[in-house]
């Protein structure tokens, strides 16, 4: 249950910062990479300010009207407790790119 808490919290990120189709886009790709995974969350919203990005994961900071602040948050600490981890694809253009690493079943991360 917890994985799938983390996949609705990106995914419901992206679609309110990507905002309606058509022009709004949000694309999920999963790749096994050596022995984990690697879950990419893009869309084509204005992206991560540099201030959201070094507050990433911080309790209460939220950058949407009406936002607890706990989503990033608790998918960190979820991600955390299945040696995983999460970080924003600085490079990424055009959007936002929200990576997740996860060990491959009976893999160590």
């Amino acid at each position: 249950a917890g994985i799938r808490q983390v996949l609705l919290n990106l995914l419901l990120n992206a679609a309110e910062a990507a905002g309606p189709a058509p022009t709004g886009t949000v694309r999920a790709t999963l790749a096994a990479e050596g022995r984990q995974y690697r879950l990419s969350v893009d869309d084509n919203g204005p992206g991560f300010s540099a201030e959201a990005v070094a507050r990433l994961g911080t309790p209460f900071f939220t950058t949407r009207e009406g936002g607890t602040g706990l989503g990033l948050a608790t998918s960190l600490r979820i991600l955390a407790d299945h040696t995983g981890d999460l970080a924003v694809d600085e490079a990424h253009r055009g959007g936002a790119r929200v990576v997740v690493r996860l060990p491959a079943a009976g893999e160590a991360a």
